[in-house]
């Protein structure tokens, strides 16, 4: 074990060699939109270093970080998108204008126009994607919708993905069952 810095800088500096997590240019465009012009994305621009066809979390790289020791609950932008999501049905066009009140502080100034529940839910999944890459809060989304599919995996998520195992400690001494 070391610190918590040189921990994630096994992981997201491009010279951690095979522990590496990057994430390859096709994935990047596809995940930011760029086929659509979303390219001033500040979560892209700031959020990955470059090197030729890779991108590493620039995020998770403590080493030197003005935010190293800020570890949010919850973020303003994650309390937008649970509030679109639950208007969704009932209030389509606040849930719209919700999204795109997260988008336009993003550089993202193109407008959704009117969406349907499910077109609403789908630009929630996206805009988790680009927010939560590589964080928990996209994991619980995925979990919470019982994901069939995790996009850039070839894991087939179900309750062995979603559901941990209980502590080994919970279950000799708390009575807990897996």
């Amino acid at each position: 074990t070391g610190k918590w810095d040189e921990i994630s800088d096994a992981y997201f500096l491009k010279d951690a060699g095979n522990n590496v997590l990057t994430l390859s240019e096709t994935n990047v465009d596809a995940i930011y939109e760029l086929h659509k012009g979303y390219g001033a994305d500040p979560r892209r621009l700031n959020g990955y270093v470059r090197d030729g066809g890779d991108y590493y979390f620039r995020k998770f790289a403590l080493t030197g970080s003005a935010t190293a020791r800020n570890y949010p609950l919850i973020r303003m932008t994650e309390a937008y998108y649970i509030a679109a999501e639950c208007l969704k049905n009932t209030d389509p066009a606040r849930a719209v204008e919700l999204l795109e009140t997260v988008r336009g502080n993003r550089q993202i100034e193109e407008s959704l126009g009117t969406l349907s529940a499910d077109e609403i839910q789908t630009e929630v999944y996206k805009e988790y994607r680009k927010e939560f890459i590589g964080e928990s809060q996209l994991f619980y989304y995925y979990k919470r919708l019982n994901a069939s599919q995790i996009e850039g995996t070839n894991a087939r998520p179900d309750k062995s993905l979603y559901v941990l195992p209980v502590p080994s400690n919970d279950v000799e001494f708390g009575g807990y069952a897996n």
